[in-house]
């Protein structure tokens, strides 16, 4: 592809996020206008800007992070889930405010080898920054040394990704041990918008009408 044509394409695709949002705003001012009504002011503008619709959302999880084990070892984990909560649909920054119980396999390789599973509940906040907290159970499930506790992980997230951190304790053992571990992550599904049914929206809007 000559060089010219790789640049044109990333930009095309670096431009659609803000041609998406400029797009509905543009319609929103152009519109009286063309239809002979009295133009929109910046103030109606600024109001329909932030107006924010709340959706319920539920919806599956899949994640995966890569990054570094406290054991002197690189790190790697796959997460399976479900999370419920709400969906703030807005034209800039939408958001999402999700519960969610997942399950983790967690694997390091390096100075020690190890194998883990966790299971999590915790709750979130994502949009273009936001945070997740969990916590529960990890066990360890390596041949012969087989241990569990308790399992801590706090992640930042911009957007899909995540920057995650996490710290355990194992204490069926007499002697207990604990570990860490940090990665980076990617995240499918909770910050996507959630499908719309249309005859749901026509009569919610219905309602609202009457109200």
């Amino acid at each position: 592809m000559p060089a010219g044509a790789g640049v044109g394409l990333i930009a095309s695709v670096m431009m659609r996020p803000l041609l998406a949002a400029i797009l509905p705003l543009t319609i929103v001012i152009a519109a009286p206008a063309v239809a002979g009504a009295q133009p929109i002011g910046m103030g109606d503008v600024t109001k329909e800007m932030g107006r924010t619709e709340i959706r319920p959302m539920r919806t599956p999880l899949l994640g995966v992070a890569a990054g570094f084990h406290g054991d002197v070892a690189l790190m790697g984990e796959v997460e399976l889930g479900y999370a419920w909560g709400e969906y703030h649909d807005r034209w800039l920054l939408p958001k999402t405010r999700l519960w969610r119980a997942s399950a983790v396999l967690r694997g390091a390789y390096g100075q020690e080898d190890s194998v883990a599973a966790s299971a999590l509940v915790g709750w979130g906040t994502v949009s273009l920054v936001g945070f997740v907290i969990q916590g529960g159970a990890d066990v360890r499930l390596d041949p012969g040394d087989v241990d569990a506790g308790p399992i801590v992980q706090l992640t930042g997230r911009l957007g899909p990704f995540g920057l995650k951190a996490g710290g355990w304790v194992h204490l069926l053992d007499a002697d207990p041990d604990w570990g860490w571990s940090v990665g980076l992550g990617w995240t499918f599904n909770d910050f996507k918008k959630p499908i719309v049914d249309p005859a749901k929206d026509r009569a919610k809007e219905a309602v609202d009408r009457v109200r």
